[in-house]
């Protein structure tokens, strides 16, 4: 079920272009319920098994974990999955340019619920097509604690003239930002 788009403190429209997003937005999503076979699905997709992620007696002696507990890139999927279905549904264009910082600040268990908060610390323009838009990123607990902190840069589309817009410019992102490895070429 798709995340509900609710905004806090105040009402913000949702964005659809660069131009309407504004530093200090904060978005947050509705709660969605960790649960066991949501771990071990992610388990079974990516291989990423510790027995800390699904025996409870594995970690009876464990300094940090109280028992069996969500594994921090899948609450990183989660975050993402979040602001998907939430925030970013309203853009008509957007790429996720990557994550400058990730802290996984405390253990979230089978049966929690979460959801996340985003709040833009950063709005500029990057070129005619594209806007750089920076995010705090949190995942927060029932009681509103903060268990994952990361910051996000996106590239939202701009509003454009489609008689100003030319192929080579629709194309300048994927020759921008291609990995080095990957040719571009045509």
């Amino acid at each position: 079920m798709p995340a509900a788009l609710s905004s806090s403190p105040a009402p913000v429209a949702p964005p659809s272009s660069f131009e309407d997003v504004k530093v200090g937005d904060t978005f947050t999503s509705a709660y969605v319920e960790i649960t066991s076979d949501r771990i071990r699905t992610f388990i079974d997709a990516t291989d990423d098994y510790h027995p800390q992620h699904v025996d409870d007696s594995s970690v009876s002696s464990h300094p940090v974990f109280r028992k069996a507990c969500a594994q921090g890139v899948f609450l990183v999927s989660i975050l993402d999955s979040l602001m998907t279905r939430g925030w970013l549904r309203h853009f008509a264009h957007s790429l996720n340019y990557g994550l400058d910082t990730v802290r996984f600040v405390r253990p979230v268990y089978v049966g929690e619920r979460v959801r996340a908060r985003y709040t833009v610390v950063l709005a500029t323009i990057r070129d005619a097509q594209w806007g750089r838009v920076g995010v705090v990123s949190e995942l927060l607990d029932a009681e509103e604690k903060v268990v994952l902190y990361a910051e996000n840069i996106f590239l939202f589309g701009r509003r454009v003239d489609p008689n100003k817009a030319t192929a080579a410019a629709r194309g300048s992102v994927a020759r921008r930002y291609a990995h080095p490895t990957t040719s571009t070429k045509r």
